[in-house]
């Protein structure tokens, strides 16, 4: 593998000489009354793969298009009430410029089109939905997400989630590079809203799709910000920096600085605070990200962070960013689990107080070098360190029918050290200029974790006499390494007929040791039921076809492959072991999608896959750290078939009927891997010599015939010019049909969530913001056997926020959030958290500006949640930071050239 990356970088550094981009410029005026036109729309498509390439004139009627490559293209310019103006052109060695471009006034308009000045708010370029922030009315130091929350069809919920068409964004570009590893909330929180040019959403497609022209529909929805360095702004350095400090002794201090170039991004951003608020928030890879979030009583947070991305004319493209972040905090939560089995009202309580602290490093790279549009490379490698410290305390008790049948006090202390390497590297090949092409991808990683728990147990039964005491130490040692290669090859038949051929070989490596003592008579013994060591070998390999069918308004891709998935696994203790199992399985997917009118684009996608058991499940491993609330894994399992559906139909945003999408997706699981739940009603021996504790249980992982989820959305948005505000409606149904086993007992967990969402954001003027939200749910479960045992519940939510700038250069900020469960338990139903503050910017051009607020007015801020499994529901509350008054000064950088 490493001559072939010197061989790839060889390759790269002979063809740079040869790499260049050009560019496309204009200036569009209108012809009758030589009027300059803003946001008509430029659409440039190259003639040899019909590869689209898109801008906006400005507010001077200029339009500039950048990095193209050599050859032939089609021109074609548009705008309301004019005739389109179309030319083919030819780039050879040189940028061309258009210089003036006149629109002749379209004879069939019957009604005066005036062009000066006027911006488009939404517009839609080929499958780009492209918004400008002329068009919206903003503060002058408002953030990139008070944009996109005026901006119809896009929707920031109060996790931080964002959504646009029905569709959840996974990746923020700035000028389509990565920003901070294309965390989402990172940009919307630190780049100022001045700062943008224009907003594009679109379905960014892998890699080596996007080289090959091959769409298999396996995409996944991203937001590009425009900045206005391409063609407005030469250079500017911007950010904020900050310090607070008040009662309670809370402070918080921080800041971002931002050095911006037509070529060149360098960001850096920084925070320390004592209450738990970070530009660094957790992902599903268990590392840390950059967002702002709040979920600890007591938490204090530093961290650092740099990111930095390059755009060079000879076709090298480089981006990287780096963040360290530590953290130490207390916490104090309450849990309480109802169990929805039909044979027994049983409810499991626990009362947790627990110290966290970690530290956590991250860098990540990406370079790509283009071969004047033939071939190009990519690299991209990955680094993170995290390590974990905690101590807990909780207090568990189990209720039949309201009566404590036993009760478990866990003392625990743990730390653990993870880290992550890893590698991509991507070759791309254009083997003829009517499409042919070859596409290799190799990557690599290696993931480290090395564990230290130790914890006491003391449990007490209530119908006998004495406590029992578990004294247990943990260490474990984990590490995977895994090695993968997926080759394609596309071969078409005319510009719209492409075949695809595929490989991937994918190699898992798994050294997995895991050591559970028990203190017995004053010495530890090994706990052979919860101590493992084996050694692991997991081959994958995957071949197919696809076919991809693409016209100006229809697409249609389908693909077949072949699945061979080989486990070899070499235990070593408990006993001595060899399992060799093979998997051999069909998978399939197909996509289609029509263009509806100017603005839309219906989409149906189906795909077929196999779920291959994880090896954790198949690891018999015994989890003991709660005697009441067991686990272990199941060494018969077999794999799922998964049937995924999913349709969206949006209506393009138009300015006499909003925009409309329905969204409806589903899977069936054939063979499914659920859960299987054993209740002892007194001390009982099960699978393979476990004892189970009088009022405890034991889950494990086994296969039932099916499972079924369905989920259906509509969305609408409306703009209502009489007052300035945009109107939002979100219409939700969710099914779920879960099957499980207790005690032997097959059922079926039912699942019925009906809700809505009502939003309205007003903006009357620059100086005053108001957004209302009104959210509702209703909730409905049963377990179904011979019986029936259901569980109703609602949640109910509303939130104002407020801004108004005053005289003076005072401001005024209001934000209040309501909550109201009716809940599974009896403690508190409401939650309200209100928020006030006033300031007053001062200095030359307002850089500086003092803040005086008051953060949770009425003193009673938690974090209630809720989480729905096959056979229980379990509602969380969590103690956030209470009152304090806090006095804040900021200064803001602008410096614009």
């Amino acid at each position: 593998m490493k001559n072939i990356l010197l061989f790839l970088l060889y390759v790269s550094l002979i063809f740079e000489c040869s790499s260049q981009d050009f560019s496309i410029r204009g200036k569009i005026k209108s012809a009758d009354k030589k009027e300059k036109i803003v946001s008509a729309n430029v659409i440039l498509t190259r003639l040899t793969d019909l590869k689209k390439y898109g801008d906006f004139s400005d507010k001077e009627g200029c339009f500039i298009i950048n990095k193209l490559r050599s050859g032939r293209y089609s021109l074609r310019i548009s705008f309301i009430g004019y005739g389109s103006f179309q030319k083919e052109l030819e780039i050879k060695s040189q940028n061309i410029d258009l210089d003036l471009i006149l629109l002749e006034p379209d004879s069939i308009i019957l009604k005066e089109v005036t062009a000066e000045g006027k911006a488009i708010l939404v517009q839609q370029i080929d499958d780009t939905t492209q918004y400008d922030p002329k068009a919206v009315r903003l503060h002058e130091d408002a953030l990139t997400e008070e944009l996109l929350k005026k901006l119809p069809g896009i929707k920031i919920d109060k996790n931080g989630r964002i959504q646009s068409q029905g569709e959840t964004i996974t990746k923020v570009y700035i000028d389509k590079k990565p920003f901070f590893g294309n965390d989402p909330n990172v940009a919307l929180k630190n780049i100022p809203a001045a700062m943008i040019d224009r907003v594009q959403v679109y379905d960014e497609e892998s890699e080596q799709s996007e080289f090959t022209g091959f769409s298999d529909g396996k995409t996944v929805k991203v937001i590009n910000l425009d900045t206005k360095f391409d063609k407005k702004l030469k250079e500017a350095k911007f950010g904020k920096l900050s310090g607070s400090y008040g009662s309670e002794e809370r402070y918080q201090a921080g800041g971002n600085i931002n050095l911006f170039d037509s070529l060149n991004r360098i960001s850096l951003v920084g925070m320390t605070n004592n209450m738990n608020v970070s530009n660094f928030s957790s992902n599903s890879d268990k590392f840390v990200q950059m967002r702002s979030t709040q979920r600890n009583q007591d938490h204090y947070i530093h961290g650092f962070g740099v990111s930095y991305a390059d755009s060079k004319k000879s076709g090298n493209e480089l981006s990287c960013s780096y963040y360290f972040t530590t953290a130490d905090g207390k916490t104090e939560s309450m849990i309480n689990r109802q169990y929805t089995v039909s044979i027994l009202n049983k409810n499991y309580i626990e009362s947790r107080n627990s110290e966290t602290g970690e530290n956590t490093h991250k860098f990540d790279l990406k370079y790509s070098h283009d071969f004047n549009g033939q071939g190009s490379i990519m690299i991209i490698p990955k680094f993170v360190y995290q390590s974990n410290k905690s101590s807990a305390i909780f207090n568990g008790k189990t209720e039949i029918d309201k009566t404590i049948l036993n009760e478990i006090q866990n003392n625990s202390v743990a730390k653990s050290d993870d880290y992550n390497i890893f590698g991509k590297v991507i070759y791309n090949q254009k083997l003829t200029n009517y499409g042919r092409s070859f596409s290799i991808q190799f990557d690599g990683s290696i993931d480290k974790t090395e564990e230290d728990d130790e914890w006491t147990n003391i449990t007490k039964q209530y119908s006998d006499n004495g406590d029992i005491v578990f004294q247990n130490i943990l260490h474990a040692n984990n590490s995977r390494e895994r090695l993968s290669t997926n080759i394609l090859f596309t071969e078409p038949i005319n510009q719209q007929n492409i075949f695809q051929f595929s490989y991937n070989i994918d190699y898992v490596y798994d050294d997995y040791d895991k050591l559970n003592y028990e203190m017995f008579i004053g010495s530890l013994l090994i706990d052979s039921l919860a101590s493992s060591g084996y050694r692991n070998n997991n081959w994958n390999h995957k071949s197919g076809i696809s076919y991809n069918y693409n016209l100006k308004d229809i697409k249609f891709s389908a693909g077949i492959f072949y699945n061979i998935n080989s486990y070899g696994k070499n235990q070593e203790f408990p006993f001595l072991l060899e399992v060799d199992r093979v998997f051999k399985d069909i998978s399939a997917n197909l996509m289609f999608s029509y263009k509806v009118g100017k603005s839309s684009r219906m989409k149906l996608s189906y795909s077929l896959h196999p779920v291959i058991p994880s090896l954790e499940k198949m690891q018999s491993i015994l989890y003991n750290k709660n005697p009441l609330q067991l686990s272990i894994g199941n060494s018969n399992l077999k794999e799922a078939m998964n049937h995924s559906i999913s349709i969206n139909i949006p209506k393009g945003w138009t300015e006499f009927l909003g925009d409309f999408n329905l969204n409806f997706s589903g899977n069936w699981i054939q063979n499914y891997i659920g859960n299987s739940t054993i209740f002892a009603a007194n001390d009982t021996i099960v699978l393979n010599n476990i004892l189970l504790q009088k009022g405890a249980i034991i889950t494990y992982p086994d296969n039932f015939s099916r499972q079924l989820r369905g989920n259906f959305g509509i969305s609408y948005f409306y703009k209502l010019d009489f007052m300035n505000s945009l109107f939002n409606f979100d219409l939700s149904y969710k099914y779920s049909e879960i099957p499980n086993s207790f005690n032997g007992i097959s059922q079926n967990s039912i699942g019925h969530s009906i809700g809505f969402v009502l939003q309205l954001l007003q903006n009357t003027s620059d100086n005053f913001d108001a957004e209302i939200i009104l959210d509702y749910s209703h909730n409905y479960r049963s377990n179904r056997t011979g019986s029936l045992q259901k569980i109703i519940y609602n949640e109910y939510g509303t939130e104002l926020s407020l801004r108004y700038i005053l005289p003076f250069n005072l401001s005024f900020l209001l934000n209040c959030q309501h909550q109201y469960n009716t809940s599974i338990t009896s403690g508190s139903k409401n939650n309200i958290l209100a928020n006030i503050s006033i300031s007053q910017k001062f200095l030359r051009a307002k850089s500086a500006e003092v803040k005086f607020s008051i953060y949770d007015i009425l003193n009673q801020n938690k974090d209630i949640s809720r989480s729905v499994t096959d056979f229980y529901i379990e509602e969380r509350s969590t103690n956030l930071p209470k009152r304090c008054y806090l006095l804040t000064f900021s200064y803001y950088l602008r410096f614009i050239n």
